[in-house]
């Protein structure tokens, strides 16, 4: 552990300037510090784009995995605070990929592709493809189908229930026929 927290960091200026003369393919550069993904990557992107970042893509080294386990740190907080391994994301047309990762693997850097860049719409600047993430996303289902059930359970007041939950600004999504 102590030699790991004493590593100096990793200086990326040479692999990266050589893969940009060789392959002029790198778009972007993002240097995961303070602030880890969720700050440092969208510095780069233009706002109508998202970084879809794959977690599963890369181990998470033993250090940041000890962090986590001890300090209970929950997924989206590693992704917020720390690089989870990750110290620089270089960001290339797809085309490009393959070169890119040869490259820079050529002069000595550990290079996993990590994810896809798409067109915003309404995601955030950066998702994140986690356990933890997909695990929120069906909690929020299902307190979704709790209320459903909660509003045909009670008989004569649906209508009633409906116009509250609107009220509160909830979007309602009926089914069904309604009489």
């Amino acid at each position: 552990l102590g030699e790991a927290l004493l590593t100096p960091t990793r200086i990326y200026v040479k692999p990266i300037l050589k893969a940009i003369k060789a392959t002029g393919a790198i778009k972007a550069l993002a240097h995961i510090t303070g602030g880890g993904f969720i700050e440092n990557i969208p510095r780069v992107l233009p706002e109508h784009l998202t970084a879809v970042v794959e977690r599963k893509e890369w181990p998470l080294p033993p250090l940041f995995q000890w962090l986590q386990k001890e300090g209970q740190v929950a997924d989206a907080a590693m992704h917020r605070v720390f690089n989870c391994g990750i110290g620089m994301v270089v960001i290339v047309a797809a085309a490009d990929a393959g070169a890119a990762m040869q490259l820079l693997a050529a002069a000595g850097e550990q290079v996993h592709h990590i994810g896809l860049i798409k067109a915003r719409g309404e995601r955030r600047p950066v998702v994140l493809a986690t356990r933890a993430d997909v695990e929120e996303e069906l909690q929020r289902l299902v307190s979704h189908i709790g209320a459903a059930r909660e509003l045909v359970a009670e008989d004569g007041a649906v209508g009633r229930k409906l116009d509250e939950a609107r009220a509160r600004g909830a979007t309602v999504i009926e089914l069904g026929a309604h009489d």
